[in-house]
């Protein structure tokens, strides 16, 4: 199924919520990460754990968002917040990070 996922489309937040917990089962390491989520991580006080946990765990209650020519995808807890993006349908870039909810 993940071959005919078409990521240039927005998915809508089942169809994110069920790939990104697909990957995470078959590929704990399918996501990457820049330098400037590796700031926002230190900042925020957030641990590389803390993040899988949110992908794991969280919900995605917004549509997604197109920046930077990109659909981007808010997975939320009830104390962190992490956007994503799919880079391929096995891969996964996180964006930035924060805690609580926006």
């Amino acid at each position: 199924m993940r071959s005919s996922i078409d990521l240039e489309s927005r998915l809508n937040k089942m169809q994110a919520r069920k790939l990104l917990s697909e990957l995470l089962g078959t590929n704990p390491n399918c996501f990457s990460y820049g330098s400037y989520f590796k700031r926002r991580l230190a900042e925020r006080r957030m641990t590389v754990g803390d993040i899988i946990n949110i992908l794991h765990i969280g919900q995605i209650l917004h549509d997604a968002e197109y920046e930077q020519q990109q659909w981007r995808y808010r997975i939320q807890t009830a104390t962190m917040t992490v956007i994503i993006t799919f880079i391929s349908p096995a891969h996964v870039r996180l964006i930035t990070c924060w805690r609580g909810k926006q």
